[in-house]
């Protein structure tokens, strides 16, 4: 008795198998053709329509801009407050200001280069998601140097817009300047003359003099130094280094044949299943009963 109930069971397997084989034979022409005129549709669209319309090409860029930094002596960096971290106090202070969303998005409204065709959301709100995301995404992407004084920026951009980034670049850095000036020239001031204060009253009480007042000395000499020579914390010049985006336009080529295929696949079952509705009385009553009781 188990082994005619097996040998059932292996027959209905086999006959199940037969059936889907069935369907894909029958509705073969559908499934070759659509898989291949899809693909062959994207391929126009991935490979043939960027060389007859340029301004559809999807192809982008990492440009490469390298700006100096003008690091602080490290005696006098000690004596200020890191509020970002890091052993390079200027260079944490220009990465923070660049990833603020809001001072990034002053200087992007003026030069929209992540756009390939430059428009402008119409609200507020929009710009400002688009903003978002470009951050979210990384389309911009600091890294301090080996050294720490220099910052390496690099922005992805389509290739069309790759002769803008460098008024980008000089905005950025031209506003973080200001900024940094805002905040750093009124710090370095204090420190001179609080210390500056310290060494007198320390050169008055002779008892107290030695290393400390060597020390301050030292901070107060190389911060003049540092403030004679000032013109400004970051800038950057010099050509960009330009590298082009991997597309992968080959394989998108490839998962867009396999979609297509395991679509016409599913479309053929689907037709089979109408075909079979529609030459079963039975099968029809239970669809007709389905569709009243869900009405």
């Amino acid at each position: 008795m188990e082994n005619q109930i097996e040998c059932n069971q292996h027959d209905e397997e086999e006959i199940s198998l037969i059936d889907l084989f069935a369907v894909l034979l029958r509705y073969r022409k559908l499934i070759v053709i659509g898989t291949v005129m899809i693909t062959f549709l994207a391929g126009l669209y991935l490979f043939v329509l960027p060389m007859v319309v340029p301004s559809s090409s999807k192809k982008v860029s990492t440009v490469t801009y390298s700006i100096d930094v003008n690091r602080l002596p490290l005696t006098v960096e000690r004596q200020l407050p890191n509020p970002v971290g890091g052993a390079n106090l200027i260079s944490g202070l220009f990465m923070s200001n660049v990833n603020n969303m809001p001072f990034f998005a002053s200087v992007y409204k003026d030069h929209m280069i992540f756009s390939a065709n430059d428009t402008m959301p119409e609200s507020e709100a929009d710009f400002n998601l688009m903003v978002q995301k470009i951050l979210k995404e990384k389309k911009v992407v600091m890294r301090v140097g080996p050294l720490g004084a220099t910052i390496e920026i690099d922005v992805e951009v389509p290739d069309a817009n790759i002769d803008k980034v460098g008024p980008f670049i000089s905005d950025l850095v031209m506003r973080s300047n200001a900024d940094l000036s805002r905040y750093m020239l009124p710090q370095l001031e204090e420190l001179r003359k609080t210390t500056s204060e310290t060494i007198t009253i320390m050169e008055q009480q002779t008892s107290m003099m030695g290393n400390s007042t060597q020390d301050l000395q030292r901070v107060l000499s190389e911060l003049d130094a540092y403030l004679a020579s000032l013109q400004a914390f970051v800038w950057f010049d010099g050509a960009p280094f330009i590298v082009a985006v991997a597309q992968g336009r080959m394989t998108q080529l490839i998962i867009v044949a396999f979609a297509a295929f395991f679509i016409t696949v599913f479309i053929a079952f689907i037709l089979n299943a109408v075909n079979n509705i529609k030459t079963d009385p039975q099968a029809r009553k239970v669809i007709s009963d389905a569709w009243k009781a869900g009405k």
